[in-house]
């Protein structure tokens, strides 16, 4: 079997043909990837691995042929390569390696900014024997310290160190006035991150009357430095917590205590870490009295050391407690989930834990462990009495009867059958002198001792997590009430006469009310204070929210009678100005009803008929208002297209000059003219992105479709040409709004007999007409000047456009033009316009026969008088014996075909179709979804809304979508899967969607029976159907048009002036080199792009699909190889041995596609199953960790679109 490949072998042994090989491919291939900036770095990444493999295989080798040791140069050559693998490291976004510092997005200056900030490590001590390669190259930071204090994992600290950078950097870039320099990191950046950080904390602090351990040292030049570690120590504390995220005041007690090192004065000195003093002391330099050594953190600083003993622990709790769960089916009030454990950290006997925290603690104490005493009473159990349902049922038995038995003594039964309320038959001075009175007293006395009961009944299913506090409210409510039983019938029966005189003087003026006790009236006024302070509370929000966040000892008093003091949801409510809107709304509406209430009068309805008015009224004035639905159809959408650059302008593009703040009924934007063609170019790259976004999902057509004998597809009817001719001096719109214009104009022009004034007229009395005119008159005369290089024929050009341009500066063109021909003019470049479209070199004598039949028409049929210059040049040729345009070999006079650019094959189809097209454009596009989105597009631009910043002065954000097992793109076999109709999705959607599915066939250039042929095309095919469901994959698109819309916007603000008249697709299509350039506007674009916005998908079961060779795992796989910036959040479940036995260990991985494989980027260990309970919401918070930026949206599988 060796016999041929022995043949060709051209060293002496195989260890020797390695060997050799090798040495090629680093000399030949590595050496020639590695191109500096122009590097593409995942090839020389592979190209390192690859090469290394290549090593270990030559020494195998050797060791078997038994040969004594590889050649010095090739040792060298692996040195210089495991070196560099070291290097080229898996990165997510920032590769901070060494070799990632040539990389565009390492070069912005907010970026470097925030890696130097990192890297200040002056003053630190460092553990011994912690990565010496690491301190002695200097690649140490920050965060590498805090791992070598606390035990962080390596994979946390890597994830958490580019989300602090980026942080730092979006931040920076953003300030204002911008920093000098922009290379170092501005202290207003760093305030403004750790503000947003420890808002939370320190409002935790200040609730439980604690002073936070954010302390500053007093040297200016170590204070950044501080600020940063306290930082990454909350983002590291945060990035390991796992399920313990789920209860944020608990990682605020945490951080608490690792921050700074608390000495207390025990019985020998003894040292009391306290995880909320750690940090601080580590800094300082503190000595431990007892061993005269520094102090070190209480759970140290060995690998995964706060996994192990800081998370662990609180996750044993919650787990513990989410196995009483049951699968949903046990009660809550038998379990404790994640808000109910972090309550316990809502009150300052959560310190009693201590730090290192005690195992003994309450926290960890099951509530199982808790013992209550049970009182039998009646065969049944105390607590079955306390039940909600059978509580209710005895309430609303006791209270009806009390009704029942108030209107049976006063009034008759016949009266309580009718449906108007009797009450409002009584005033409160008839209901006074009621002999019987004594009973509603009763009644409503009785109703306060129900409601304390009442509330002690619906929470008493809690009892387990009550404290004393609660417990001694709950028994005081009912003691007041009782109290209040007692006291209000009493003072209603009872006279003045124990009550002494000087009192009796004040309350004279309660004699007035006849046949009620003065005394009883001031009962009554002292149990109704309460309900008047709720009342004022109300009418002034901004007091209400005042008093809750109050720390006063007399406000807390007052706030724990009427509810229990709680952490989250104080001071949250709706501002004075929202209140007094809905109180006038419903005064304005209480009042129509009353006045109209004696005539139209519906009971109770007629309220709910006055409101549904008056909501429709106010409704449509703020709709008015907010200029929602200004465009509603194509039609209004012509009417105002001229307005869009305008408004784009205004809006999207980011600009120095100050906006204008004030009310206007109107929305006008100024027109955009010729002088101003930069604006109309970003317009117009904008406007052609989403064009190009509808024909790949198959909106729209491009296919030829036939207009007057010549076919032009959808596409080109909506495009803008990409480039803008200077020459033109003239802005282009799109192809459908000009369509049939120049037919239409050419008729008018051939019949009209009066003035040219009223001619101009009416042609500008549409707009669209007007240019489409004017383009096709400069269009005219570029191709005549790009075709036409002669010097007479250009002479006799020039002189005949001279005529022309001075005859309508002067309103005589009809006097000494015939417009009759102009038709015959029209149909002669027509005929011209289409060879130059083709491109034809063979046709170039009807080129020169076309250009001498049109100089025919206008110097004999159309010109009234001959020129003289005209008259001299056709002397001079027939003297030569030469006709125009006709040219030699020596002197052409035409240039054909001409060069081929893109603009010039962009103008001349646009021209073609402006000069072909005879039917309306009203029906372009067809497709209603298209039609939708454009009108959508177009109103939101007249909306009014805030101006964009830069796209570097934005805010970052990530977009995380939940993933389970959901569908991501549909097989062949579901495709052609038949329902019990017998109707599969393929047919079902070929029939929902028809336009769609030709569309779709067009762009593959096939027919139906050739798709179910080719596996690309089935491929294609599964793609198209996924699209138009609940699929991953259609989420995935939609959520990528962020990025695209990032990317040009971008690059409307990076480009210079003549980039953006060239065009954005210029930059998409530009040469593979040169978009490997790190400097070249494209990466610039993509360093923006993955700066600002980062996508993750959290598909929980990746893993174990790739195990099973689930399909779903393949077809995600194929998402993050499309989609280079998708990231994929997954659990993996493996079996490790521990402690001599196995057992399953769970990881968070985050992973990304590469050269068509999942490239692991971070594997953090987590304390065990990360489903605890439902299964959803962890899901999300195991992803939480890999998003980046200031803002996070999700985005469930059924939303398509942002």
């Amino acid at each position: 079997d060796d016999a041929s490949s022995l043949a060709s072998r051209v060293e002496k042994s195989d260890a020797g043909e390695i060997g050799s090989y090798y040495k090629q491919y680093y000399e030949h291939y590595v050496t020639a990837l590695d191109q500096g900036d122009k590097a593409d770095r995942a090839q020389l990444e592979k190209a390192y691995q690859t090469a290394g493999v290549l090593f270990e295989v030559l020494c195998a080798v050797n060791n078997t042929e038994k040969v004594e040791e590889v050649a010095p140069e090739i040792m060298a050559t692996a040195k210089d390569v495991q070196e560099k693998k070291e290097i080229y490291t898996p990165y997510n976004i920032l590769p901070l390696d060494a070799a990632g510092a040539s990389q565009s997005i390492m070069q912005l200056e907010e970026v470097k900014a925030s890696v130097v900030a990192l890297g200040n490590i002056r003053g630190l001590n460092w553990p011994s024997g912690f990565d010496p390669q690491r301190q002695k190259a200097g690649d140490l930071d920050l965060l590498d310290w805090l791992r070598a204090m606390f035990g962080f994992q390596r994979d946390n600290v890597r994830n958490m160190r580019e989300h602090l950078i980026l942080l730092l950097a979006n931040n920076h870039i953003r300030l204002h006035p911008n920093p000098k320099p922009l290379t170092m990191l501005d202290e207003r950046a760093v305030d403004a991150v750790m503000s947003k950080l420890f808002k939370n904390y320190k409002t935790w602090c200040k609730f439980l009357g604690r002073k936070h351990s954010l302390r500053l040292p007093q040297g200016s030049q170590e204070i950044q430095q501080r600020k940063i570690l306290y930082m990454g120590l909350y983002l590291l504390i945060w990035g390991e917590a796992a399920n313990v995220r789920f209860m944020p005041e608990c990682l605020c007690y945490i951080f608490h205590n690792v921050s700074i090192l608390r000495i207390s004065n025990a019985t020998l000195f003894l040292l009391f870490n306290k995880m909320a003093h750690e940090l601080h002391g580590l800094l300082a330099g503190n000595v431990s009295i007892v061993t005269g050594e520094n102090i070190k953190p209480s759970y140290g600083g060995d690998d995964e050391a706060f996994l192990r003993k800081v998370v662990k622990p609180i996750y044993c709790v919650i787990e513990r407690e989410a196995e009483k769960n049951k699968n949903g089916t046990a009660s809550h009030a038998d379990w404790c989930n994640y808000d109910d454990l972090n309550e316990y950290f809502w009150s300052s006997d959560c310190f009693s834990l201590g730090w290192p925290m005690r195992d003994d603690g309450d926290f960890f104490k099951s509530t199982r462990d808790m013992v209550m005493i049970i009182i039998a009473w009646s065969g049944a159990s105390l607590t079955e009495i306390f039940q909600k349902d059978l509580l209710y049922d005895i309430s609303s038995i006791f209270i009806t009867a009390a009704i029942l038995r108030f209107i049976q003594t006063n009034y008759s039964l016949k009266f309580a059958k009718t449906r108007i309320l009797i009450f409002k038959r009584l005033t409160s001075i008839e209901m006074l002198k009621m002999g019987n009175f004594k009973l509603y007293i009763y009644f409503i006395t009785l109703l306060y001792f129900v409601s304390g009961v009442l509330d002690l009944a619906i929470n008493f299913p809690g009892y387990h997590r009550w404290r004393f506090t609660d417990v001694l409210r709950n028994v005081l409510k009912i003691v007041v009430s009782i109290a209040w039983v007692i006291i209000l019938p009493l003072f209603y029966v009872r006279e003045l006469s124990f009550v002494p005189e000087n009192v009796k003087d004040m309350l004279s003026f309660l004699n007035q009310v006849k046949g009620v006790s003065p005394l009883y009236v001031m009962a009554v006024a002292l149990y109704l204070l309460p309900n008047l302070l709720t009342a004022a509370l109300f009418i002034f929000p901004m007091l209400r929210r005042w008093i809750e966040n109050s720390d006063w000892h007399i406000i807390r008093l007052l706030l724990w009678w009427s509810q229990p003091r709680v952490y989250v949801g104080r001071g949250i409510h709706e501002s004075q100005f929202a209140l007094i809107k809905y109180t006038l709304f419903w005064l304005i509406l209480l009042c129509a009803k009353f006045a109209f209430s004696y005539f139209v009068q519906v009971y109770f309805m007629d309220t709910q008929i006055w409101y549904s008015i008056f909501s429709t009224i106010y409704g449509g004035v703020s709709g008015a208002f907010d200029r929602l639905g200004e465009i509603r159809t194509l039609g209004m959408l012509r009417s105002r297209f001229q307005s869009l650059p305008g408004a784009f302008n205004a809006y999207l593009v980011p600009t120095d000059k100050s906006r204008k703040r004030g009310f206007s009924l109107s929305k006008r934007f100024a027109k955009v003219t010729a002088n101003r063609r930069s604006e109309a170019a970003k317009f117009a790259q904008l406007w052609n992105e989403v064009i190009c976004s509808f024909r790949e999902e198959d909106l729209i057509s491009d296919r030829k479709v036939p207009f007057h004998r010549c076919f032009n597809s959808e596409m080109d009817l909506l495009l803008v040409p990409y480039t803008s001719d200077p020459s033109l001096k003239l802005i282009q719109w799109p192809p459908f709004l000009l369509a049939s214009k120049i037919p239409i104009a050419l008729d008018m022009a051939a019949q009209f007999r009066s003035k040219d004034s009223e001619l101009w007229k009416r042609i500008c009395a549409d707009e669209y007409m007007k240019c489409a005119v004017t383009e096709c008159f400069e269009s005219f005369k570029l191709v005549l000047n790009t075709l036409v290089v002669g010097e007479n024929e250009k002479r006799t050009i020039r002189i005949i456009i001279m005529e022309i341009e001075s005859n309508i500066s002067k309103n005589t063109l009809l006097a000494n033009f015939r417009m009759a021909p102009l038709p015959v003019l029209w149909k002669k470049f027509v005929e011209l316009v289409g060879i130059l479209k083709d491109g034809d070199p063979s046709k170039k004598d009807a080129v020169v026969f076309l250009l001498q039949d049109m100089l025919e028409v206008v110097t004999r049929d159309m010109m009234v008088n001959e020129i003289r210059e005209l008259v001299e040049l056709g002397h001079s040729n027939k003297e030569s014996g030469r006709q125009l345009f006709a040219g030699t070999d020596e002197k052409p006079a035409l240039v054909f075909p001409p060069v081929l650019t893109a603009h010039w094959v962009e103008q001349i189809r646009r021209l073609h179709i402006l000069l072909t097209i005879k039917e309306s454009g009203t029906d372009i596009p067809s497709n209603l979804e298209a039609r939708r989105r454009i009108a959508f597009f177009a109103n939101s631009l007249f909306m009014d809304m805030p101006r964009a910043p830069r796209v570097r002065n934005m805010l970052s954000f990530s977009v995380l979508t939940p993933y389970y097992s959901e569908e991501t793109v549909y097989s062949k076999t579901e495709l052609e899967m038949e329902n019990e109709d017998g109707v599969s999705i393929i047919f079902y959607l070929q029939k929902i969607f028809p336009d769609e599915w030709n569309n779709f066939t067009e762009r593959l250039n096939c027919k139906e029976s050739e798709i179910w042929e080719n596996d690309e095309k089935i491929l294609q095919l599964r793609h198209w159907v996924s699209l138009r469901g609940q699929t991953l994959c259609r989420t995935v698109r939609g959520m990528m048009y962020y990025r695209r819309a990032l990317k040009i916007q971008a690059f409307l603000d990076m480009a210079t002036e003549n980039e953006i008249l060239e065009g954005y697709k210029a930059i998409l299509t530009a040469p593979d080199e040169d978009k490997r350039s790190q400097k070249s506007l494209y990466a610039q674009l993509e360093a923006v792009a993955d700066l600002k916005f980062t996508y993750v998908a959290t598909c929980q079961n990746y893993g174990n699909q790739k195990r099973n060779g689930d399909r779903r795992a393949t077809d995600i796989l194929n998402l993050m190889v499309n989609n280079p910036s998708l990231r994929v959040a997954y659990i993996d479940e493996v079996e490790e041995r521990e402690g001599g036995r196995a057992q399953k260990v769970y990881y968070s991985v985050l992973v990304k596609g590469v050269d068509s494989l999942d490239q692991e980027l971070y594997r953090i260990k987590l304390p065990g199953n990360a489903k605890l309970g439902e299964g959803k919401p962890e899901n999300q918070n195991h992803a939480l960790i890999f998003t980046r930026g200031e803002a996070l949206q999700t985005i469930d599988m059924n939303q398509v679109r942002p």
